[in-house]
């Protein structure tokens, strides 16, 4: 998991339930792993996310799971 977010890459995540979100890019897999990650849900269950490259923008930090 934290592998998924030290990579340089960043794109937009959009999700109609969920909206959109810029976060760390190694592939679309994982954009939308992180993704599902930030808004508390399966990745199974955003697949349907539109992945767009998101170059300069500063990505969400990661977030916390285990308190």
């Amino acid at each position: 998991m934290i592998h998924r977010w030290r990579v340089p890459g960043r794109s937009r995540v959009v999700h109609p339930a969920h909206g959109s979100v810029v976060v760390p890019h190694a592939s679309n897999l994982a954009a939308v792993m992180n993704a599902a990650e930030v808004w508390g849900c399966d990745w199974a269950e955003i697949l349907d996310a539109q992945v767009w490259a998101a170059p300069g923008e500063k990505a969400v930090p990661m977030p916390t799971l285990y308190k």
